[in-house]
This record gives structure tokens, C-alpha cells and sequence, in this order.
């Protein structure tokens, strides 16, 4: 009888203003975790006059993007199974449609911004320290990071689907969570960087969050989700030819990144 309470919870709809509340508290409990999260690392897990700011090219960054793979796959599937509450079993054709498109526009929307950055602040938001290309706004290893990324979003999408939350049909929501996610998975990913190289993957100059992320990229991260949300949705189509999309998008951003400058 619980169970069937829980689900039945589950599907109640939920007002615009009772779902832009909940995702203005799921952001600011998010930014206070962080802001205890970063400090506390680089007190107790990291010494900050060891992290080097030199950057990494050629085998070490080759390295850097391997071990990334093999640590966060596992972690990023297994995280999603876990909130879905069951073992989730991919479509591969969309998978790798978010794969690419997410590689794809994940990499422009940095250039765009981080060249916005320093066009109107007269500095980048960022700057990439592991196989940095672009003046620093990308690096080559988003070959695998952003398309890993475009993974966690497949799933995390699903998991939606399953709990049926009243996010998983809203394009507003899936943007600010896009960017939430984003916030949280960066940190991480610095996390990883600091610990094994000692060196942050991508270098935030405004330190709010201990240059690991900062408040100031949340609009650019939810504008980028929106568009993102919404082209997702518009090619995930059944007759659709999923898989080629994907790799044609995927074939664009590694133009982007090792063509295009």
C-alpha cells in the first residue's frame, strides 16, 4: 500500500510555480554544498601550494582523459541506476545522439561564452589547464569529458522517465538542471584532476567557489541547457537516424576543437 502511495505521489502534476520553487531550492542547497564541499577539499584533501599551474599536454593529458574515463563511466551509470531505483538499460541509437550533440554544442557554447567573458569583462570565466586549446576556452580532452557528459545526461533523463518526476517532460526544468548538474559534475571532475595531477582541469577565475565553479556561470550553463534540452527533444524522433546524427555531431565538435581556430 506504501508503495503504491509513493507512486501515485509520483505522478501528481505540478504547478510552474510549485516546480521553479523546487529547482530554486534544489539550486541554492546545491551552491551551500559546494561551498563547504571546495573549501574543505583544499584543507583536507589537497594541499593548495602543491596544485601546479602549469599546463598539461601530449602523454600526460592522453593520460588524464583515460583514467577520467575508466573512474567516471562506472560512477556516472551507477549514480543514475541508483536514483532510478533499478539497473537502466540504454537505447543505444539515442545514446549516442546525446553523446554527439552534447560534445558537439557543449564545446562551441564554451568558446562563445568564455570569448564573451573576456570581450565584456576583459577576462575568461575560465580557463582549461589539461590539453588546453582555443586561448584555453576548450581543451582536447573534451573529446571524451563532453561526450561523457552527454552519458550522464541520457541517463539522467531516464531516471526521470522512471520515477516519473514532473521534470522529465519540462524543457525548463531539464535546462536549470542541466545546469546544476554541470556546477556539481565540474567540481568533480576538478576533484579528480587535483587529486591524481595536481592541477585543476579548468581553472574558474572568480574564486566564490574556490575556482573549481562559481554563481557566475549558472545563466550561460542555463541558457545552453535550454537550447540543449530543447534540441534533444526535437531529435530524439523514432524515425529519426539517431546514430548518424550523433556521430555527424560528434564529427563537428572534433572539428571545433582540432580544426577550427
Amino acid at each position: 500500500m506504501s508503495q503504491s502511495r509513493t507512486l501515485f505521489a509520483r505522478e501528481q502534476p505540478m504547478s510552474a510555480g510549485g516546480l521553479a520553487v523546487k529547482l530554486l531550492k534544489i539550486l541554492v542547497l546545491t551552491y551551500a554544498v559546494l561551498w563547504v564541499y571546495t573549501r574543505l577539499f583544499l584543507q583536507l584533501v589537497v594541499e593548495p601550494s602543491q596544485i601546479t599551474e602549469v599546463p598539461y599536454h601530449g602523454q600526460s593529458a592522453h593520460i588524464f582523459v583515460v583514467a577520467f574515463f575508466v573512474f567516471f563511466t562506472p560512477l556516472l551509470y551507477g549514480f543514475n541506476c541508483l536514483l532510478a531505483r533499478q539497473w537502466i538499460r540504454p537505447q543505444w541509437p539515442t545514446l549516442i545522439l546525446y553523446m554527439g550533440a552534447t560534445f558537439a554544442c557543449g564545446v562551441l557554447c564554451e568558446i562563445a561564452f568564455d570569448s564573451a567573458f573576456a570581450h565584456f569583462l576583459g577576462r575568461p570565466a575560465w580557463e582549461y589547464r589539461i590539453w588546453p586549446v582555443h586561448n584555453g576556452y576548450t581543451s582536447g580532452a573534451t573529446a571524451v569529458v563532453w561526450a561523457m557528459y552527454g552519458f550522464y545526461l541520457y541517463f539522467f533523463h531516464r531516471m526521470l522517465e522512471i520515477r516519473r518526476s514532473p521534470m522529465a517532460d519540462s524543457i525548463p526544468a531539464k535546462g536549470v538542471l542541466i545546469a546544476i548538474d554541470a556546477m556539481v559534475l565540474e567540481t568533480l571532475a576538478n576533484s579528480f584532476s587535483l587529486i591524481t595531477f595536481n592541477v585543476y582541469y579548468f581553472y574558474y577565475f572568480r574564486p566564490d567557489l574556490m575556482n573549481f565553479t562559481t554563481w557566475e556561470i549558472f545563466i550561460p550553463y542555463a541558457l545552453c541547457g535550454l537550447g540543449g534540452a530543447f534540441l534533444l527533444k526535437l531529435l530524439d524522433q523514432k524515425h529519426y537516424p539517431k546514430v548518424l546524427i550523433g556521430l555527424a555531431f560528434y564529427a563537428v565538435g572534433l572539428v571545433e576543437v582540432f580544426v577550427w581556430e
